[in-house]
């Protein structure tokens, strides 16, 4: 899916079903980007080992972009220069 695999911006979202979630962090991690991404599970050990391993500047759990303009923010890969 095109979507999947390019940087997109705005209301958009490309919906990849993992067969369990050692298979979502590897979806996620492979990409060329990584501004941010969210955790969303029932199960909060397993939601802070998955923030710890997805390779992205920020990681959200159950939200989005919950920052203050005074804390670094950037990305790895392609997106940004770091923090």
């Amino acid at each position: 899916m095109t979507s999947f695999k390019q940087k997109l911006f705005g209301p958009v979202a490309s919906i990849i079903t993992a067969r369990d979630a050692a298979h979502a962090l590897e979806l996620a991690n492979d990409s060329e980007f990584g501004l941010a991404s969210t955790v969303y599970t029932r199960n909060v050990e397993l939601a802070h080992k998955l923030a710890g391993e997805l390779e992205t500047g920020g990681v959200f759990i159950h939200g989005y972009c919950a920052t203050d303009p005074r804390v670094t923010f950037g990305g790895v890969k392609k997106s940004g220069f770091g923090r």
